[in-house]
């Protein structure tokens, strides 16, 4: 029944108590249960209003560095010292507490958005050559469907580093090694041009057919400067220079440009004991 106010004789409408904002130490977007504990990461401060660390969140204190020069916000909130933090929320590159965990679903689109087109491609590239895209998908810095989730992924590696993206992509490059998926495969020389080319060098310099270990040694090489084309690094050379480029580095100056009857002079006078 509706409360009536005796002084006006009108119904008294109440008003819903608000709903209380979820702490900023949650971590129900990031996934994690709150008593998760991360690993430890030396911070100087916090930029989080009303920032308060769970028991269990700070696991040491050190003295701040001379060198380190926090304005007087982070000077009055992280006091005179640095220290070990734990808890749930992301350090940025200057060691200072910014926000919670990012809500992967939610905020995936968003963190890509903030990116250059070109910084965008570079970081879909590295994740492609880490597995996060299907295979033969390749990204292009947009935002179909699989770039979506494979910002998620990163953004729920960056939650359980701890760390804001920016600190959390080279931590992620270092700990999950190219594996050579961009979306694409790379598809090496035939083996027959690759030994053909490898053996007309040697014999032009050294006199001599390369040896089966060689030969291997060569295309995986040839195969690798071809990958690293793909990924955007250096063009590969054609067969014939990569060749030449294999059997220079292989017995150093003697073997740069050098033709096969000056060579071969060398090696008598190394018989004769006069080199």
């Amino acid at each position: 029944m509706a409360e009536i106010d005796p002084a006006t004789g009108k119904e008294i409408v109440t008003q819903p108590a608000p709903l209380a904002p979820p702490s900023l130490l949650a971590s129900s977007s990031g996934g994690l249960a709150p008593d998760v504990k991360l690993g430890v990461r030396q911070a100087v401060g916090a930029e989080m209003e009303g920032f308060k660390p769970l028991e269990g969140d700070i696991v040491s204190t050190t003295p701040l560095s001379s060198k380190v020069e926090p304005s007087s916000r982070l000077r009055e909130l992280a006091g005179p010292a640095s220290f070990g933090y734990v808890g749930q929320n992301l350090i940025d590159e200057r060691g200072v507490i910014v926000r919670g965990q990012y809500d992967a679903s939610k905020e995936a689109y968003s963190e890509l958005a903030r990116l250059s087109t070109n910084d965008r491609i570079g970081l879909q590239k590295e994740f492609a050559a880490r597995g996060l895209y299907p295979k033969n998908f390749r990204p292009t810095g947009l935002f179909e469907s699989a770039d979506i989730t494979a910002m998620e992924s990163f953004l729920r590696f960056a939650n359980f580093a701890g760390v804001t993206t920016k600190v959390a992509r080279p931590l992620f490059l270092s700990e999950y090694k190219a594996t050579g998926g961009l979306g694409r495969s790379v598809r090496p020389d035939a083996k027959q041009d690759l030994d053909s080319a490898v053996d007309s060098v040697f014999r032009q310099f050294l006199a001599r057919d390369a040896t089966s270990e060689e030969k291997a040694a060569f295309r995986q090489m040839a195969f690798k400067q071809k990958s690293t084309q793909a990924y955007g690094g250096a063009a590969a050379p054609n067969i014939g220079v990569a060749a030449e480029a294999y059997a220079s580095q292989q017995f150093g100056p003697e073997a740069q440009a050098t033709s096969a009857a000056s060579l071969f002079d060398i090696l008598d006078k190394k018989v004769k004991g006069l080199a």
